[in-house]
């Protein structure tokens, strides 16, 4: 039996494999370019265009978690985080983004999903944003959603009987677990047992929508592909184009030497340290 179910899977796998693209871009204009040839070929009401906010959407101000510094300096941070814990790594990367005002890399993203949003095209934005608090920050999901408003980017409309969704049969996750909110869907970490494609597809089965095409745009890989699997088994029917987006890399970011770059890093694993313990 095991053996006809793992045949099965392979075979739904194999029938998908025409239906899936991931390609990369540079400029959220392609992104655009591309949502519009599909519109000549789906129904917009049967689309959903899903994008990550970090490195997608918004970056730190502080150059030192900026794409550009982060990848001359690759080799020393990680050899200062040898050791992390998943635990601390996923509330690292949400006091990185937290640090100081996030700012658009950009500036004509805002009007490009809302160009695309007209189309009566469903947008919202998938990050693997923890929930809850956060030292100061006392809701990270809606923390999530003033930032991306304050700058011009709002994806409550295309849910705008769904404002909020708790997802309270998943497994916790450093006392914490997935949460949709306003038109932003929180998978809650990197180190948990669900990943962004888990997380997508509890989210269209909560909302019962089954779109015959998703496209997400996501600065990792392994996150586009988690997604390509998670709705294989959701919807093998569904055409998936996945889009790894480059532009972080190319932005102008002030340089900042080695040493300081070193220092900001170290200051929020000290504090990531101290948050995690307080969660156990």
């Amino acid at each position: 039996m095991k053996l006809y179910k793992a045949f099965g899977l392979i075979l739904l796998m194999l029938s998908h494999t025409t239906q899936a693209e991931v390609i990369s871009m540079s400029t959220m204009q392609e992104v655009e370019n591309k949502v519009m040839e599909l519109v000549a070929h789906f129904p917009p009401q049967d689309m959903l265009a899903v994008f990550d906010i970090d490195m997608v959407l918004t970056q730190p101000s502080n150059p030192a978690f900026q794409m550009p510094n982060m990848q001359r300096n690759r080799a020393e941070i990680k050899v200062l985080l040898k050791g992390i814990t998943p635990e601390q790594k996923d509330i690292l990367l949400n006091l990185i983004t937290k640090s100081s005002d996030p700012v658009l890399i950009e500036q004509d993203t805002p009007e490009i999903i809302k160009t695309i949003a007209a189309k009566k095209i469903k947008t919202m934005a998938l990050t693997a944003s923890l929930t809850g608090q956060l030292g100061k920050i006392k809701n990270l999901e809606v923390w999530r959603y003033e930032v991306l408003k304050n700058l011009g980017i709002d994806f409550s409309n295309s849910f705008p009987q769904t404002s909020e969704i708790k997802f309270n049969n998943v497994p916790e996750y450093i006392r914490r677990k997935p949460v949709f909110y306003k038109g932003i869907l929180c998978s809650n970490g990197d180190g948990n047992k669900n990943n962004k494609g888990d997380a997508l597809v509890l989210f269209l089965e909560k909302i019962s929508f089954s779109p015959k095409v998703v496209i997400f745009v996501d600065d990792k890989k392994e996150n586009l592909e988690n997604v390509e699997q998670a709705l294989v088994k959701f919807n093998p029917h569904i055409k998936y184009i996945g889009v790894e987006y480059k532009g972080g890399e190319s932005i102008n970011s002030v340089y900042i030497d080695a040493k300081t770059v070193l220092h900001e890093w170290e200051k929020l694993f000290i504090e990531a340290k101290q948050l995690e313990s307080k969660n156990e």
